[in-house]
Order: C-alpha cells, then sequence, then structure tokens
C-alpha cells in the first residue's frame, strides 16, 4: 500500500500510539494543537534549540488508494480501498470494501494496488498485476482446515470484536450443536442504545465450532440472552427486527417456571434430540 501510494522518496512512517481509539485520537489532537499553535511549536530533527519551524502536518492520503481487478476476458476494473478523505486515525475492526465484483470459487483473478486518478496516468503504468486464488469454501470452513485449533476452545469467528459470555457445544449421536448466548445485569430502561438480542445474533451468524476439520454453525435458534429478573419489563426485546429469534431468559424467585419453560423451547427448537438426551 505505501509502494502504491509513494513509489519515490521517502515514505510516512506510521506510529503506533497505543491500542485504543482514545489514545490515537488524543495523540492526533496533541499534534493537531501543536502544529496550529502561534508560533508552532512542531520542529524538524535539524533545528537547533532556538529555531521555530512550520512543519506540514498531513492527516489524509495524497490520493485514493484503488484496487485494479482483471478478469480474463475482461476490463481492468478499480476499486476504492481507501479514499483520499479517509483519516488516518482508526480504530480497527473490519472495514468491508464495497462494489467487489462476483468472483468465482477457485478462480484466479489477477489483482494490483494501483493510487487513484488524481496521481495521474503515469503513476499507474507498469504496475504488474499479481495472480489471486478465490477460496472454494466459505471462511470459516477454509479456516478450519488451514488453522492450528486450540483443542480446549476450538471455535473461530469472522468479527474482531468477538466475545460471547456463553458458547454451549453438544454432541448427541452424530448430531453436533452449537448454542451461543450473552448476559447483562442492566435494567430495561438502560439497554435501549444496544439490544443484547443484536449482538447475539450477529454473534450465531460469525461464530463456528471447529471439529474434525469442519465447521458446525450455530443453529438459526440457537442464541439467547440472560437479563435480571422480571421477566415482563423484556417483552418488547422479544420482538425486536432481526433478533426475533433469539430466546431471552430473566430467571429469578418468581420467574423460574417461565425460564424453565423458555429453555425447553430453545432446546427443542434447536434439536429434539437434545432436549430427550437431557431430560434421561
Amino acid at each position: 500500500m505505501m509502494e502504491a501510494l509513494f513509489p519515490e522518496g521517502e515514505q510516512p512512517k506510521v506510529f503506533r500510539v497505543g491500542s485504543s481509539f482514545a489514545i490515537a485520537a488524543a495523540a492526533g489532537g496533541l499534534a493537531h494543537i501543536l502544529r496550529n499553535y502561534d508560533p508552532p511549536r512542531l520542529r524538524s530533527h535539524r533545528a537547533d534549540d532556538t529555531e521555530v519551524r512550520s512543519a506540514p502536518l498531513e492527516s489524509t492520503l495524497p490520493d485514493s488508494l484503488l484496487l485494479g481487478i482483471k478478469q480474463p476476458g475482461e476490463m481492468e476494473q478499480r476499486i476504492v480501498v481507501l479514499d483520499a478523505n479517509d483519516p488516518f486515525v482508526d480504530d480497527g475492526g473490519v472495514r468491508p470494501i464495497e462494489g467487489l465484483p462476483a468472483l468465482a470459487a477457485g478462480s484466479h483473478p489477477k489483482m494490483r494496488l494501483v493510487p487513484g486518478l488524481g496521481a495521474g496516468l503515469s503513476a499507474r503504468q507498469g504496475r504488474p498485476f499479481k495472480a489471486m486464488d478465490v477460496r472454494q469454501l466459505p471462511v470459516l470452513e477454509w479456516a478450519a482446515q488451514n488453522q492450528e485449533m486450540d483443542a480446549e476452545r476450538p471455535f473461530l469467528g469472522l468479527e474482531e470484536k468477538c466475545s460471547p459470555d456463553y458458547l454451549l457445544r453438544k454432541t448427541v449421536g452424530d448430531e453436533r450443536i452449537l448454542v451461543v448466548g450473552d448476559a447483562t445485569l442492566a435494567s430495561a430502561e438502560h439497554h435501549h442504545k444496544d439490544p443484547k438480542p443484536k449482538t447475539v445474533e450477529k454473534y450465531r451468524r460469525t461464530l463456528g465450532w471447529s471439529v474434525d476439520g469442519g465447521i458446525v454453525r450455530c443453529h438459526p435458534m440457537g442464541g439467547f440472552v440472560i437479563f435480571p429478573p422480571p421477566s415482563e419489563s423484556w417483552k418488547e426485546f422479544e420482538v425486536l427486527p432481526g433478533a426475533a429469534d433469539c430466546m431471552i431468559f430473566a430467571p429469578g424467585p418468581r420467574d423460574a417456571e417461565v425460564a424453565r419453560q423458555r429453555l425447553l423451547g430453545l432446546l427443542n427448537a434447536v434439536s429434539p434430540n437434545l432436549e430427550a438426551s437431557l431430560a434421561t
């Protein structure tokens, strides 16, 4: 990426100032203040103790970074990977690349990174393509076959931020079952900004149990959340769009039978064999 945007001369350096977004933002803010202070307080390494110099502070890319994709019989297609207006400070995670063409599993398209149109035609000429291999398996299945797994925690996830409170795996005969859950102590009136059922639904769709070189995915009904009682306070969370299949438990002295029936309903939805095996 650096070579694509800065092919000549000294390339910019990337400094890691901490593992949290707050620290990175504070460091960037401090640099901005020092740069704009009158007189400027940023000095070059060549300046002596008395000299004050104005050093430009750049916080964006000189040009956009494009991914060139060449498939057999087609013209090169260019997709924006980083826009020139994207900030340098980022809090990590996954940044989806929009506009990618459909690539057939097992195909070998050619790709290259090139600067945007503002860099001029000469900046893109002569940059070679590299042959790429498109996975023939989904991401989790590919990872299960190509990564060394922890025998005690043989789980894989597609999201960088993935920390469910519960991952329940069970083998009943030839059937393998995976259920994911989360818990919270927050009351209902303080729980609308980031509802737990939607978090669990995200876990359910992106987690897998790696076993025997394959992946066991969470059952479509295999998500649950444990809330503090009473059950009545969580009624509206049972019909959240996109997370209505997430089972809600609010166990308490007055809700024990309700929680029991919900647990049996979850087990029966995931697998009748699981409910029967636990009953015996």
